[in-house]
């Protein structure tokens, strides 16, 4: 249920005009992915709204590709295990629980691995690039430089060949570019080994709110706690499924204009 609340409320403001098709078929979607969200509220319905869900969203990414955002990917994949993994079977339950775990150890480890391979956080490049061009990222981030140094990155109005005017010379922010790809990349290894995976996943919990702080990509953050929530013992993710239901209230409260607009990324 909430993966069919969480992609309900992104189509609703971000799949309008960016499908390559036109706008005929984001309305489509998002008309359709609105349906489903409630569809789902129904037991019996659920499983056939996950379906029609997945194939929406199948059609989104191939028609925006290949700017697609990378989270939409994400949620096609757990979509689609949702889809034609049938709960209300223990085996099934079971197997599909299994399948939503691998897939987020294996999204963290290629997320590190993906930025050891470029190298664009060995220097800070990759943040400082966003911290010089959004203020959602310099408002958080920009808290471990000098403000010269902000300063300086905020003044950069184009990418140079090269190294470019992005590499920073503060030790402890380069030091935590760095981290990002080595937790990211040792978390997915402790996520799959038991007697680490609570602590490898509440770290993890820890670590998308701290990233979220500067990236505020709202929509993909409640994804991927969600999913680290699978590891922890017990049935967290229905616990805390009413308080995302709330946070998802309010973000659309404040997006549409009822409640005081917070600086986000959908």
């Amino acid at each position: 249920m909430f993966l069919l609340l969480n992609v309900g409320v992104e189509a609703l403001f971000v799949y309008p005009g960016q499908s390559a098709a036109g706008d005929k078929l984001s309305m489509w979607s998002v008309q359709g992915l609105a349906l489903c969200a409630l569809l789902g509220l129904v037991p019996a319905a659920r499983l056939y709204a996950c379906r029609v869900a997945a194939l929406l969203i199948f059609a989104h990414v191939v028609f925006t590709f290949p700017l697609t955002a990378n989270h939409a990917f994400l949620g096609l994949v757990c979509m689609s295990f949702v889809a034609f993994l049938d709960d209300y079977y223990p085996d099934e339950r079971e197997l599909l629980g299994q399948a939503l775990r691998w897939i987020t150890a294996i999204f963290f480890f290629y997320s590190g691995f993906q930025k050891l391979l470029y190298g664009y956080y060995f220097d800070g490049q990759f943040l400082g690039y966003f911290i010089g061009f959004e203020e959602r990222f310099s408002s958080f981030f920009g808290l471990m430089l000098p403000e010269s140094e902000v300063q300086r990155l905020q003044a950069a109005a184009v990418v140079a060949e090269g190294a470019g005017p992005y590499r920073v010379d503060s030790g402890l922010f380069v030091v935590m570019s760095n981290l990002v790809y080595v937790f990211e990349m040792a978390a997915a290894i402790f996520l799959v080994v038991p007697r680490t995976r609570t602590i490898a996943a509440l770290a993890s919990i820890g670590f998308v709110i701290m990233i979220e702080l500067g990236a505020r990509e709202v929509i993909f953050g409640f994804l991927t706690v969600n999913l680290l929530l699978l590891f922890l013992p017990g049935p967290w993710n229905a616990r805390l499924f009413p308080l995302f239901v709330v946070m998802h209230v309010l973000l659309v409260l404040s997006v549409v204009g009822i409640l005081p607009r917070i600086k986000i990324v959908l």
